[in-house]
């Protein structure tokens, strides 16, 4: 592909891919946790049409979140899990390595924040997950039918990166809502497939929410240094909270999960149920990226001590990316409440430029 993919190219991608986890021979979770890791960096690394170089370290390292939450004991609401909850198998054969390993340090720190904050044994458990990507799924991924389809790079064995082809990170941006539904819907039922975790699950199914959701202690804890930093006001409609404020995703968790602490604003809870699956309209974004620009690395710090990290740049990666989806199909962003909307406006991509501008580098490394 040359310049952003044609029609016919993007029904193929999309063919492909549906292709891929309708008939892949999946044996572990792990070829979903990469393409799940490959589409959030392609979003995360801004716009491009051509080729995308992703470092296997760096998929090492996006496994390790993507499975942190998933190697603790899963029990359901409903207490109907054995024994209080077991861990959730994602083999067909023993437990897959990747849990095994982030196992042993969850036992020792509870928070992924805990692990990032001690560099020597973030780096030790993240080379040994990158080790084991390179040698299962990132060549295996593309098997399909007991042939290659080498659709999204090509693979090239023992090489420190992978480098999607060009205008495959264009369409994965693109695309990332639909992706990321279609492997989480994928990733769920091969659990629920397995024979040995029937017992486990129990007859509630709060399946999704355990494996993707959102950890609501951590949340908890950054209310308070939204709190610091806000003060006790709605940050849409500027009236004083009344009751437990609500931690929003200023970029709604629908559009993209994104679990970095400068996407995050208290509101009440009559606008964050108004707002919905909505971005929030220009002057809303205006003032986010002023908040978080003013508020510097005060801010990150606290948030960091709260358990949630902080990439100022990725977060306003995503922003652009979101923004400028929903500027290219004409779709409608959120005002205040009583669901005023107007169009996502061009102005609502030159505030995010402007903001990445300022950060004085084009793309995170």
């Amino acid at each position: 592909m040359t310049g952003e993919p044609t029609p016919a190219e993007e029904l193929a991608f999309l063919g492909n891919l549906r292709l891929l986890l309708a008939d892949g021979a999946f044996v572990s979770t792990y070829k979903f946790a990469l393409l799940r890791a490959i589409a959030d960096e392609c979003v995360e690394r801004g716009a491009t049409t051509g080729a995308l170089e992703i470092t296997v370290q760096r998929l090492g390292e996006r496994f390790v979140e993507l499975y942190w939450r998933q190697a603790r004991p899963f029990a359901p609401a409903n207490g109907e899990a054995v024994g209080g909850g077991r861990q959730l198998l994602q083999n067909t054969g023993r437990q897959a390595g990747v849990i095994r390993r982030i196992e042993e340090e969850c036992r020792r720190r509870p928070l992924l924040s805990e692990l990032r904050r001690s560099p020597d044994a973030w780096r030790k458990l993240t080379n040994d997950v990158a080790s084991t990507v390179r040698k299962m799924p990132l060549y295996k991924l593309q098997t399909i039918g007991g042939r290659k389809l080498e659709f999204l790079y090509e693979e090239q064995v023992d090489e420190p990166h992978v480098t999607l082809k060009p205008g495959v990170a264009w369409l994965f941006r693109k695309h990332h809502g639909l992706v990321r539904d279609l492997v989480e819907v994928a990733w769920i039922r091969f659990i629920q497939s397995l024979p040995r975790n029937a017992e486990v699950l129990g007859r509630g199914q709060e399946l999704g929410q355990f494996l993707f959701g959102t950890d609501r202690e951590t949340l908890a804890r950054v209310a308070g240094v939204l709190r610091e930093v806000d003060g006790a006001r709605c940050f849409y409609c500027e009236r004083t909270i009344e009751g437990a404020p609500h931690v929003d995703h200023f970029v709604p968790w629908s559009r993209y999960a994104l679990d970095l602490g400068h996407n995050f604003v208290l509101a009440d809870s009559r606008c964050n149920l108004d707002k919905r699956t909505w971005l929030p309209a220009a002057a809303h974004l205006e003032k986010w990226v002023e908040r978080n620009r003013l508020a510097g690395p005060a801010f990150e710090s606290r948030l960091l001590a709260a358990g949630m990290p902080s990439q100022l740049r990725t977060t306003l990666w995503v922003a652009q990316w979101a923004y400028s989806v929903d500027f290219a199909s004409g779709a409608a962003s959120w005002i205040k409440k009583t669901r005023r909307v107007e169009p996502v406006r061009e102005a609502c991509l030159e505030i995010v430029s402007r903001a990445i501008a300022r950060l004085g580098e084009a793309r995170p490394g």
